[in-house]
């Protein structure tokens, strides 16, 4: 059992989290569902529980907890299917999860090698920014924002963890940007010339951006492009106030990433307007955030973890920034009633105004034998963008994560062999009504407007709009002990 010091701080920290639950009133945006599956299982109330292959990214101090040589791989399918938006013209699905398939998938990968009895370095995989959906051009979705979208970093991590004493481990990890994917396709509806919108109208044309695709991956949406040049970094302590309670706590930087690629604006099909292809380029900044969190035993079977994580994304560029979508040159050879509107256009402007969130998250693990261990977490996540800013592209609204799993312990009794986890994630966001005008971003480029010479603009929705729905993932990981 507990000492009375520790105790106290359980209550303490508990008053302090429910404080914060209570008085949090930021939000959220797009952001990472986790690293491994144990993670997603536990809903993210990671930082003081015991290291597994993911503490590259969740708290570089866990991989001082490795004593031997470890390798991880983990693979988790995402299905966004279940999305849906609802507005006088009907309501709409996702269709699938990317253009190249049903569902998406996340590799994981972690390597940890012991250099001595204190020192632990080694190697992590992940995608901690991802966010795909292909609405295939369902009627009526055009309007509001894009019909397919894919938003994809691989991080490759270099990650070094030090026992300090018995009590205390610190680390740091190096986050490189290895590949990124983004594609954005923009349906452009007859009212781009002007009228009201309706939730049939004729396509006119799309706006297509996409980045240089020249090296392949074995996982949705298959073709990436290779980055290697944008670095950030992660830094983390674990402490044990007694046998049975951890206290965790980390810090990722925030992490420049330029994308770039061709853009498509396509008008040839069915008005025969025009087409121009010129190249683009986008800073998108992945923001820093701080967790801060413990675990609690509270018997031989039963182990009770919670974080807090605080991200800043109001500083963030393209998110708490306006996001500037940059033409190497200007746009030409459109005709029609539509050419001289778009002629000469530069690039592009969003303003998202996105605000700092608080997430909190909860979790428990139970042992129900020498061998398998339950998993079950809850997280919630405000939502981050304001009425006037929202759109569908990133698709925020509060969200209530929901954890379960189990792992598994194969290993022998020096702790070498193999070790499975399996877990489930359903992200629920919950419905968010947007009254017709309400946001200048809902209206995607229905109508053409323009903030300053050269660059378009969004314009706001004439109608209520209404979107929610479940992001499920699902996956395995395996690991093993040398």
């Amino acid at each position: 059992m507990k000492n009375k010091a520790a105790n106290n701080f359980v209550r303490m920290f508990g008053l302090v989290l429910l404080t914060c639950y209570t008085a949090s009133a930021s939000a959220d945006f797009v952001q990472t569902m986790g690293m491994s599956n144990r993670e997603g299982a536990l809903a993210g109330a990671t930082q003081g529980v015991a290291a597994d292959a993911s503490t590259w990214y969740v708290n570089p101090a866990g991989a001082a907890e490795f004593k031997k040589p470890v390798i991880s791989l983990g693979l988790r399918f995402v299905d966004t299917n279940h999305l849906n938006m609802d507005d006088s013209g009907g309501s709409y699905n996702v269709e699938a999860t990317t253009v190249n398939g049903e569902i998406a998938a996340a590799p994981g990968l972690g390597v940890y090698l012991p250099l001595s009895d204190k020192i632990t370095a080694g190697v992590g995989l992940g995608v901690p920014f991802a966010l795909t959906a292909d609405w295939e051009n369902n009627a009526g979705v055009h309007r509001y924002s894009f019909s397919n979208q894919a938003f994809f970093t691989v991080d490759l991590a270099a990650v070094v963890g030090m026992e300090v004493n018995d009590r205390l481990n610190v680390g740091v990890a190096l986050n490189v940007v290895a590949f990124k994917h983004l594609t954005v396709e923009r349906l452009v509806p007859v009212t781009a010339l002007g009228g009201h919108t309706g939730p049939n109208e004729l396509i006119v044309g799309r706006i297509l951006l996409e980045t240089e695709m020249d090296f392949p991956l074995f996982v949705p949406p298959f073709q990436f492009d290779p980055a290697f040049d944008e670095i950030g970094f992660t830094i983390g302590a674990k402490y044990d106030v007694s046998d049975d309670l951890t206290f965790g706590v980390s810090y990722r930087s925030e992490q420049d990433t330029t994308f770039d690629g061709e853009a498509t604006i396509d008008f040839n099909n069915p008005l025969g307007l025009g087409k121009s292809i010129v190249p683009w380029k986008l800073d998108f900044d992945t923001p820093a955030h701080i967790k801060a969190g413990f675990a609690y035993d509270v018997s031989d079977a039963l182990t009770w973890s919670v974080d807090l994580q605080y991200t800043f994304w109001s500083d963030a560029d393209a998110v708490g920034k306006a996001a500037n979508i940059k033409f190497g040159e200007p746009l030409s050879g459109l005709v029609g009633p539509v050419g001289p509107a778009l002629n000469g256009v530069t690039g592009v402007t969003y303003d998202w105004d996105g605000d700092d969130t608080l997430a909190v998250a909860a979790g428990v693990q139970f042992k129900l034998n020498d061998k398998l261990t339950l998993l079950g977490g809850y997280r919630y996540d405000p939502e981050s963008a304001p009425d006037d800013a929202i759109d569908v592209l990133f698709w925020s609204g509060d969200r209530h994560w929901i954890g379960a799993g189990a792992t598994y312990d194969l290993t022998n009794s020096d702790g070498r062999g193999w070790t499975l986890t399996a877990g489930y994630q359903g992200v629920i966001y919950e419905d968010r009504l947007i009254k017709a005008g309400a946001s200048r971003n809902m209206g995607g480029f229905s109508k053409v407007a323009f903030d300053s010479p050269g660059v378009l603009t969004n314009v706001t929705s004439d109608e209520d709009f209404e979107f929610g729905g479940i992001i499920n993932l699902l996956g395995v990981d395996i690991t093993y002990s040398f």
